[in-house]
């Protein structure tokens, strides 16, 4: 690119830069109120220096941050008791990109065992309904593809909605049993965050993932390891698995000269010698046989195991449940 280009390009992601920045901030409030000041800064920092997010949103220039920010803001307003601004924030969120509505049944279900009122439910699920008629009202004039066809910038679940349609009933199912088992045991659970980040986490592994999908439970993942540091080693293995997956099962882009991820060209001409050796590299036998296979089940397992020790600690059981 000329100057001219690369200053066009930083501006056009400085809002996300900015968003980044915002989510941190946030994280640090909110931790800062459940927990002490250190493990605030600590939740910050987790979110911050994180290399993913970065190479997956704000390189990439998707919006997903606008939504995940607005997500962490639905966290705090949960936290303390507001649900009408609860609803307000997911409807932002929903909005801009479709994929907070998953968090919906999962709010719910917390409103309802946190004892808010029937009324401020409903409030809260109304907003949720102007949301996603909002969402629909930009997308689809543009056009029903929208609906069935990703895009970063419009559609983040294409399996939810369409053109998979063979993985769309089965994809619906799982997540109603999901929702179900979350709803019978929800009134032993303490805080959201063992129903907000599994329900992002489920998803993922029964979806059609991209890679800026993962970032969505991130900031969450990081407030909880702030306050949970025992699962820090599986965060870090997480984050390791998910950038190695996405580097070797979608290692290309597709771009007028061929081939490209992370902005090195792996196709094309006067390519330099990296390039090459990283082309060759990704479509060698050993990679599509033996490699991609051990770090997705190895990613998947760390999913579950996440997902499974979050509800586990998250959930507990009152004098009344407990076994005697």
């Amino acid at each position: 690119m000329s100057l001219n280009m690369q200053l066009t390009s930083l501006l056009f992601r400085l809002p996300i830069f900015g968003l980044d920045l915002g989510i941190a901030v946030a994280l640090y409030y909110i931790v800062k109120k459940m927990g002490s000041l250190f493990e605030a800064r600590l939740a910050s920092l987790v979110w911050f220096v994180n290399p993913y997010p970065f190479l997956s949103m704000e390189l990439q220039g998707v919006p997903d941050v606008l939504a995940m920010f607005f997500v962490v803001i639905v966290f705090a307003t949960l936290i303390l008791r507001r649900p009408i601004l609860s609803g307000a924030f997911l409807a932002l969120g929903i909005w801009v990109k479709l994929y907070p509505i998953l968090l919906l049944p999962t709010i719910l279900i917390f409103s309802h065992t946190d004892g808010i009122s029937r009324k401020n439910r409903l409030v809260l699920l109304f907003f949720s309904l102007i949301g996603l008629l909002g969402y629909l009202s930009w997308v689809i004039p543009s056009g029903t593809q929208y609906l069935t066809q990703f895009s970063p910038v419009t559609q983040p679940m294409p399996v939810f909605i369409g053109s998979y349609i063979t993985n769309t009933y089965g994809l619906v199912f799982i997540m109603i049993l999901f929702y179900g088992l979350l709803g019978l045991f929800a009134k032993k659970t303490s805080s959201p965050i063992g129903l907000l980040v599994p329900t992002f986490l489920v998803y993922y592994l029964i979806s059609n993932p991209y890679p800026q999908y993962l970032t969505w439970a991130m900031p969450l993942m990081a407030l909880d390891v702030a306050l949970h540091r025992s699962r820090a080693p599986i965060f870090a293995a997480f984050c390791s698995l998910a950038f190695v997956q996405w580097f070797l099962i979608s290692p290309a882009l597709i771009t007028p000269s061929g081939y490209s991820l992370l902005m090195i060209p792996f196709t094309g001409n006067q390519l330099p010698w990296y390039s090459i050796a990283i082309g060759n590299l990704l479509d060698s036998p050993v990679i599509g046989d033996l490699i991609i296979p051990i770090v997705s089940s190895s990613f998947y397992a760390v999913i579950i195991f996440y997902a499974v020790d979050l509800i586990r600690t998250s959930f507990r059981l009152d004098s009344r449940d407990s076994i005697r």
